[in-house]
């Protein structure tokens, strides 16, 4: 087994190596005391620290996180979201938005701007498919305009 690397007192990027702890992950590896420059102390596994998979103590993950969202949002919606065809493994009906009642009828939803709208309950399939197709109209059609605005003011 490789001797252990003593990494206190190290810089990274974002964060500072302060000590090993005594105990170690469940898989038996060194566990180090790190601290952000955000302020927060956390731990870490050795060969995490030296791969660079931990960046931070979090923080910088939430931070990526929010400008990925935020450069890929259109009015707080997901255009990637708004433009996939791709049905949920949990749907039954086989056209995304609709799903069947316990009664026999059909409920129509869409997702939109993070809230989950309700479109109507109808007695066919096709009616709630219709309705789903309308609400696509309603909603999405003016993000994925303004999506193609966007990207024809990039081009120029």
């Amino acid at each position: 087994m490789p001797a252990m690397i003593d990494m206190t007192g190290m810089k990274f990027d974002h964060f500072s190596v302060i000590e090993l702890v005594p105990e170690r992950s469940k898989h038996g590896q060194a566990m180090w005391l790190c601290q952000c420059e955000c302020g927060k102390k956390f731990t870490a596994r050795g060969r995490d620290l030296r791969s660079k998979r931990t960046i931070s103590c979090g923080c910088r993950n939430l931070a990526m996180a929010t400008e990925r969202i935020r450069k890929n949002t259109v009015d707080h919606s997901n255009p990637s979201s708004i433009q996939s065809k791709k049905i949920s493994k949990a749907n039954t009906s086989g056209i995304r938005g609709v799903c069947p009642t316990k009664n026999g009828r059909w409920n129509a939803y869409i997702g939109y701007k993070g809230q989950h709208i309700y479109l109507g309950n109808y007695a066919s399939k096709e009616e709630a498919a219709a309705a789903r197709k309308k609400g696509e109209e309603r909603y999405f059609l003016p993000v994925l305009e303004e999506i193609e605005k966007n990207r024809k003011e990039k081009k120029r």
